[in-house]
């Protein structure tokens, strides 16, 4: 019996001779469909699967030689051998041969022959079949190559207009051998002028974590535009993904909120290798390991939520990476990542370009070349310059398209407080405003002081000073939330008012907190003026505003913004 019986298909319209050929071929052990003509043949060729074709040869010279020749030429195409079968005229069989038969059978037919040659074709076959499978595995993978580089691109298309990384405080790598990198890498501008940088990778093939990326960057980008802050656009995106992906996939990363105004950091790691700050003059860069849990994850996801706070001064560097830069290793030689940084995170290293210094480092170990692994790595330079933020290109605003004078008031009360940030529903307001619209940047940043300064040092009566001291900042931030969770009473009231005509494009924020208030005339505008305990946020407010006005022993603050810096009363 043949290792691998064949579906042979017989076409054949002398009796005696298919009965006979039909008797010997199944005493092989072969499956055999006989038909006596061309038209017959074609119905069961099209019904059934077919290894081999055994067709007389006269079929050839008959007025039905096309529809044999569409037989012959689809047993061609779907790589099936036909083998011709002719009287001892070996001179008849030069035309079949021509028409591309991989064999023939001569009358009298001789068993032993027979048995050989389908042998023979059994393995022809066999390795015809197993170049097939690889062929079609081949284009398989081509078809997911070009898919990957579509998503690829329609993924960078739809971020290049937003993503910040070409800002030159940061500096960034990123290396794959395929089309996508599973690493995603992602810095946006907060509307209060410092940034948000996202950093890290789904534990997915490639094509599951190419279309994870477009929701992670579509509300990593939106929700920092509007204003929210990192924790709430953590909690967004660990509910959109944990409700979109299978439960065994995740994202682990480390996202970073680079808070200008207050020269500090909050580093949010989960999974992801240590993020490393490092600040001038000190031998060993502050490092925050990983203290959370994945993004997709969907319980107690918030209970376990951690941030490391870190202030920094002007020249100082973040360095972050992806999980693929900590797979990276020689095999033969044991040299690996880790073995880099421990140089990196010494003297050692060129403290100006730590970036540069590592890609050149590993590229002489040949770690890049050698592995396969999706690597990303970023740096950033901290700046406490307070920088205004742009304004957009103001657009011209017919008299008809400006609204009506509006105001509107929130009142949070003790319990709002602990769970709602108003500002970003607020900006959504302002921004629909034609004209203020180009501004909301500078409505953020005003906004985001005023109600700070009545939450924090108002209604929480928290000090500043606290940040002064060695760890201050996590101190400060840590009596902060006890704060919040403690708090039973008092209120933050905010007043808006637009008035916008030909004449006036005026915004006034009025701010009043339940607190003692403070002694507001020692208040001073000087913005590198650090020792005042409100300096910094009144100061940066100051320059964006006309006017600034202080009521009430201090619990009411009145900002009074002009968009388009006109005369108003």
């Amino acid at each position: 019996m043949p290792d691998m019986p064949l579906n042979i298909l017989l076409i054949d319209d002398d009796p005696a001779d298919r009965n006979d050929l039909s008797g010997m071929l199944a005493a092989f052990g072969h499956n055999l469909v006989a038909v006596d003509g061309a038209s017959a043949a074609m119905a069961t060729f099209t019904t059934h699967v077919v290894h081999l074709v055994l067709l007389k040869s006269t079929f050839l010279f008959r007025a039905d030689e096309g529809v044999v020749s569409i037989l012959h030429n689809a047993a061609k195409d779907m790589g099936i051998p036909v083998v011709f079968l002719a009287d001892s005229d070996i001179a008849s069989l030069a035309p079949c041969l021509k028409q591309g038969g991989a064999d023939f059978f001569v009358k009298p037919y001789n068993a032993d022959y027979i048995y050989n040659k389908l042998d023979s074709l059994t393995r022809i076959i066999d390795e015809q079949k197993s170049f097939d499978s690889q062929r079609k595995a081949v284009k398989n993978c081509g078809e997911r190559l070009s898919q990957h580089y579509s998503i690829r691109e329609l993924f960078d298309q739809s971020i290049v207009h937003l993503n910040c990384l070409d800002t030159p405080s940061i500096q960034s790598f990123s290396q794959s051998k395929q089309p996508f990198n599973r690493c995603i890498m992602l810095a946006a501008n907060k509307p209060d002028g410092g940034k948000h940088l996202l950093l890290g990778e789904f534990n997915a093939h490639r094509l599951e974590a190419a279309l994870s990326a477009f929701p992670l960057a579509d509300i990593f980008f939106s929700l920092t535009e509007k204003g929210f802050l990192m924790r709430q656009i953590l909690v967004e995106l660990n509910r959109r993904l944990s409700s979109i992906l299978p439960v065994d996939i995740v994202f682990n990363g480390a996202f970073i909120d680079v808070k200008v105004n207050e020269e500090s950091l909050e580093i949010w790691n989960a999974e992801a290798p240590n993020v490393y700050v490092y600040s001038q003059g000190e031998a060993e860069p502050i490092v925050c390991s990983s203290q959370n849990q994945p993004l997709g994850i969907a319980s107690r996801w918030a209970q376990d939520y951690h941030v490391d706070l870190v202030p920094y001064k002007s020249g100082d560097q973040l360095m972050m990476f992806s999980n693929g830069v900590c797979r990276l290793q020689e095999g033969s030689g044991g040299v690996s990542y880790q073995a880099l940084l421990n140089k990196m995170l010494s003297s050692v290293t060129p403290s100006k370009n730590k970036l540069d210094w590592l890609k050149e480092n590993l590229n002489k170990q040949g770690l890049l070349d050698a592995s396969h692994e999706d690597v990303s790595c970023l740096t950033m330079t901290l700046n406490t310059d307070l920088v205004l933020p742009k304004a957009y290109e103001k657009k011209i605003v017919v008299q008809e398209d400006r609204p009506a004078d509006f105001s509107l008031d929130y009142v949070l009360n003790a319990t709002t407080l602990k769970n709602t940030d108003p500002l970003p529903y607020i900006l959504q307001i302002l921004t629909t405003v034609p004209g203020l619209n180009n501004s909301s940047a500078q409505v953020f940043m005003i906004l985001s002081e005023l109600y700070s300064n009545a939450l924090e040092h108002g209604v929480l009566k928290l000090s500043s000073v606290t940040k002064s001291c060695p760890d201050g900042f996590a101190k400060y931030y840590e009596s902060r939330q006890t704060a919040l969770d403690e708090l039973d009473d008092g209120f933050v009231k905010i007043h808006i008012k637009v008035k916008a005509d030909i004449q006036k494009a005026l915004l006034v924020l009025r701010v009043e907190d339940s607190g003692d208030g403070f002694d507001f005339s020692r208040l001073t505008y000087q913005v590198d003026n650090t020792e005042m305990l409100y300096n910094r946020g009144f100061a940066l407010v100051d320059q964006l505003c006309e006017k600034l006005e202080f009521s009430h022993d201090g619990r009411v603050v009145t900002a009074y913004y002009d968009w388009q810096r006109g005369a108003f009363s």
